[in-house]
């Protein structure tokens, strides 16, 4: 996780108890969502609207986010076909993997 995310999310107990009530998979979403981004102001406001929109339950970064969590939740997460579109430079899928199972 980005320093400056788990900073945000350090500070505010509600959202940190949100973030960890949610799946791996939605947490990739939304460090995707804070690390996509070029502008150090609009990466804060990722953060800041990670932090916020958490607290309010959001599953996710997008709005549809929470069909797109049903959806996924009914998925096989032993196969390798709902491998995240963002992930970590260098991930291997069993690195995805191995992170799903703890």
């Amino acid at each position: 996780m980005p320093a400056d995310l788990r900073r945000a999310l350090i500070s505010d107990p509600a959202a940190l108890a949100k973030w960890e009530d949610i799946t791996p998979l939605a947490r990739n979403e939304w460090i995707c969502w804070v690390i996509s981004v070029k502008k150090p102001e609009t990466r804060r406001q990722h953060i800041e609207g990670s932090a916020r929109n958490l607290k309010k339950g959001y599953d996710g970064p997008v709005a549809g986010q929470a069909v797109l969590t049903a959806e996924i939740r009914t998925m096989d997460f032993y196969s390798l076909s709902f491998l995240p579109h963002c992930h970590r430079s260098g991930s291997s899928p069993n690195d995805i993997e191995s992170e799903l199972d703890d």
